[in-house]
């Protein structure tokens, strides 16, 4: 017994605990270092790393947009009553398989006709033609909102992205920021 746990000995030193207590996480970096385990006993950390694939991982972000957006009659329209005091802001909360400032540039990048974007982290090195902004995060975006959403991310799902999404809009307006989300 250690610590309440039983363990069991693994090849190499390496154990699992009995009964779970790894987590997915945890399990997902244990199989890999096993499977990188090389005959002489030694950890070829090129392998572990490329043994299996990441599990997908889900953003949420929040854009800070300026004031000006509220003359918007559909952003109007979602936040009523809604002014600019001390401490209020207006925002844009969006969620992405991308992370958080790749997605920000795109949401700034020009749209239409011909408009190319290369997208910076691992989803796509390839420039390609990018259609998908928001309009109130490309006219009034002013920057990243990160306190407000680096504590919730990575996220496990598209579906929990996109409750933490609808989650994170809710807490912003409940304390008087004017939000828009989809």
């Amino acid at each position: 017994m250690n610590g309440g746990r039983q363990r069991r000995p693994r090849a190499a030193g390496w154990e699992l605990p009995v009964g779970g207590g790894l987590g997915i996480k945890g399990l997902h970096v244990f199989v890999r270092r096993e499977i990188a385990l090389l005959s002489n006993g030694t950890l070829d950390m090129s392998l572990a790393s490329a043994a299996m694939p990441e599990a997908p991982r889900f953003y949420v972000y929040v854009i800070e947009l300026r004031h000006e957006v509220y003359q918007e009659t559909k952003f109007a329209r979602e936040n009523p009553g809604w002014t600019p005091a001390e401490g209020r802001s207006c925002y844009y909360v969006g969620q992405s398989a991308h992370k958080p400032g790749c997605r920000y540039r795109q949401h700034k990048a020009k749209t239409g006709d011909g408009a190319v974007f290369t997208c910076q982290c691992p989803l796509g090195a390839a420039p390609k033609t990018y259609w998908g902004s928001n309009s109130f995060a490309r006219v009034y975006g002013v920057c990243l909102a990160t306190e407000l959403y680096r504590k919730h991310n990575p996220l496990p799902s598209r579906e929990r992205a996109e409750e933490m999404e609808k989650e994170l809009a809710e807490e912003l307006r409940a304390v008087g920021h004017a939000v828009w989300w989809n």
